[in-house]
């Protein structure tokens, strides 16, 4: 005798709150270590901004300052400047955000952490219920700077409660690529460990069909610890991209 089948239907959080509390407590972002990340984003403290949460990607890929929304808020008066203007903030202050997120509250630190979050740009990530189906077209617009999650809560007669994760990543992410930058054969990865490069020591990357060379150093500059490689051949200096494509470093213009 067939059994009836449950009947689910949309539950919408009841506000930001409850939604950040929520994704603290469940195990929901299985992909990620969650924690919450109320540490300030400014140097110049006139006011003091700050995001939600910190997620670390379980292998240590990458690490993201979230910002927790629902669908309620006006995109374009309260959703989209926020996003902007904590996006220019981890710009702007990048060495004072990593110093404060390493001081979280209730993060176990260990080298994995410490190495990625130190030697990592961290991305921007927007989770929220859902985007609106008039607003479904600003997707590409916000992966131009910030990685998109929506999660949709799901109720039934029972209260049990479902929730259904869409993914929106930026092309970093799904590439497994990173911007960087040449500066008198000094290279700097704004992501390493999307190039797997916490894990496996390179030896060269290949530009223009041609095997070059590289070092990794770490050395204080301006009394703050970076990672970066020497080139051993020259490079023009400026802005490019790398890959890891068939565990090759690929460097591209």
């Amino acid at each position: 005798m067939g059994g009836s089948k449950l009947a689910w239907s949309s539950f919408d959080f009841l506000n930001e709150t409850e939604f950040e509390k929520i994704l603290l407590r469940k195990d929901i972002l299985k992909k990620y270590l969650i924690y919450n990340a109320k540490k300030s984003l400014n140097i110049y403290r006139k006011y003091n901004r700050y995001a939600d949460v910190l997620l670390i990607e379980k292998n240590f890929k990458y690490w993201c300052i979230g910002e927790v929304e629902v669908s309620k808020h006006s995109f374009k008066n309260h959703i989209f400047p926020q996003l902007i203007e904590i996006f220019s903030l981890m710009q702007q202050n990048i060495d004072l955000i990593r110093k404060n997120y390493l001081q979280i509250d209730n993060i176990r630190v260990n080298k994995n952490i410490t190495d990625l979050i130190k030697y990592n740009e961290p991305f921007l990530v927007l989770i929220i219920d859902k985007i609106p189906s008039n607003l479904l077209n600003i997707i590409p617009l916000l992966n131009s700077f910030c990685n998109v999650k929506t999660i949709l809560r799901s109720r039934d007669e029972s209260e049990n409660y479902m929730y259904r994760i869409d993914d929106y990543y930026m092309d970093s992410i799904v590439n497994n690529s990173s911007n960087c930058y040449v500066n008198d054969n000094v290279l700097i990865i704004d992501h390493p460990n999307l190039l797997e490069l916490n894990v496996i020591q390179s030896n060269f990357i290949t530009f223009k069909g041609q095997e070059i060379g590289i070092q990794e150093q770490f050395n204080k500059i301006n009394g703050v610890n970076r990672l970066f490689w020497i080139l051993e051949k020259k490079v023009t200096n400026g802005k490019y991209k790398i890959q890891l494509n068939n565990n090759k470093l690929i460097l591209t213009k």
